[in-house]
């Protein structure tokens, strides 16, 4: 992503040009046949209980659908059950390591609100004339049953804050948006931030992806929205961000990637939103991101629910005229920036040239100006051209 600005003093000229540099965070092969995937339990603007181990009959959670075999259905239930209770050990039999550790990670996937747990901290394997007798795992947490309670608290009150904000007969669209939004602008990405729960974004608005992830998944799950949390790569590193169904089909969603102070660590508006990665296909998604092996996932290729297909700002041919309605729109609102996005390259390509080398972009604000209070004598902008998504930092007089 490129970050401009442009000062008109004369219609037809450049007068400075200031460029801002960007900063960082084999794909995996897709299933193209998975289990049903389910909604989650019904809890509409509550938090989910921390302390209620799940159904034993239906789950209905992302990792758990993909669990055919009844043995292994139980040992997943077990150990939801153990570290409901912060148990320090689970015995098990009649599973191998590989097993354990996969449905193991499959209830960390799975259950966000239980951010005490970290995972298996070791496994203990007994044998007898060298045949495996049973394993004991000894479960690892973050906190002790003393200070529990009261982190409880503190993550539910942080829910609340969010979803009480929230109608349940909004659509899915507009739950999914409000949840990114409130995430976003509650946390400050944080790489010094060690926990890889939702905790510190919930509680103390900084973390790391994990952290945005687990705390979007934790809070479409209370609001009857499937979500899940997909790891991977990213800009070089390990990255995490969230698989959401709504209205019936598949998206990606990446909060950290929305949050500007992740994107670009510039001194803009705090509350400013990224879009880019708001519900976005797999197509989309694997232009910067690559799924690890961890789950496998389906091929997400609706776009109704994206963003910019979503608020009409997606354009298949560059059209000035076409920008102007949404410009003003965007303008009566009071908004800091008006962003928009092509469905192909060689439209987003004309847009740049014509809006920026061109100056085209004057005549669309002085278009919109005639009409709102913008300001029209200099813009800062930015492109990105792996999404081919504009934006048009918007001032007021």
């Amino acid at each position: 992503m490129t970050h401009l600005s442009l000062r008109r003093l004369l219609p037809a000229f450049f007068s400075g040009l200031l460029l801002l540099p960007l900063t960082g965070c084999a794909l995996a092969p897709l299933i193209p046949s998975f289990p049903s995937w389910t909604s989650p339990p019904a809890a509409t603007r509550q938090p989910a209980s921390h302390s209620d181990a799940p159904r034993a009959e239906t789950p209905d959670r992302y990792a758990w659908s993909l669990l055919t075999a009844s043995d292994e259905q139980d040992l997943y239930l077990r150990i939801c059950a153990a570290v409901a209770d912060m148990a320090p050990t689970l015995v098990v039999t009649g599973f191998d390591s590989d097993t354990l550790v996969r449905i193991l990670d499959y209830v960390r996937i799975d259950y966000p609100e239980y951010f005490w747990f970290n995972g298996a901290d070791s496994l203990s394997t007994r044998t007898i004339g060298g045949v495996v007798q049973d394993i004991t795992v000894n479960l690892s947490y973050n906190m002790t049953t003393d200070q529990l309670p009261q982190a409880k608290a503190a993550v539910e009150d942080a829910a609340q804050d969010c979803l009480s904000a929230i109608d349940s007969s909004w659509s899915d669209y507009d739950k999914i948006k409000a949840v990114y939004d409130w995430v976003i602008r509650r946390a400050d990405y944080d790489g010094s931030v060690t926990d890889q729960s939702l905790y510190s974004v919930m509680t103390q608005g900084r973390g790391v992806c994990a952290g945005y992830a687990r705390a979007t998944q934790y809070l479409l799950q209370s609001l009857d929205i499937p979500c899940t949390y997909i790891t991977g790569y990213a800009r070089g590193g390990s990255h995490a961000w969230n698989l959401v169904e709504a209205d019936g089909e598949d998206y990606y969603l990446d909060p950290t990637w929305g949050d500007p102070v992740f994107t670009d660590g510039s001194s803009g508006d705090p509350n400013q939103v990224s879009y880019g990665y708001f519900c976005v296909t797999t197509d989309v998604l694997l232009r910067t991101h690559t799924i690890d092996d961890t789950l496998p996932v389906p091929q997400c290729t609706a776009t109704s629910c994206n963003y910019y297909v979503h608020n009409g700002l997606s354009f298949s041919d560059y059209d000035l005229q076409a920008l102007t309605e949404p410009l003003i729109q965007t303008a009566q609102s009071g908004a800091a920036s008006f962003s928009f996005q092509f469905t192909n390259a060689d439209a987003y390509a004309q847009a740049v040239s014509s809006l920026f080398n061109g100056q085209e972009v004057f005549s669309l604000l002085d278009q919109a100006a005639s009409s709102t209070a913008l300001d029209a004598s200099k813009v800062r902008y930015s492109t990105d051209d792996t999404l081919w998504v504009v934006t048009i930092r918007l001032q007021y007089r």
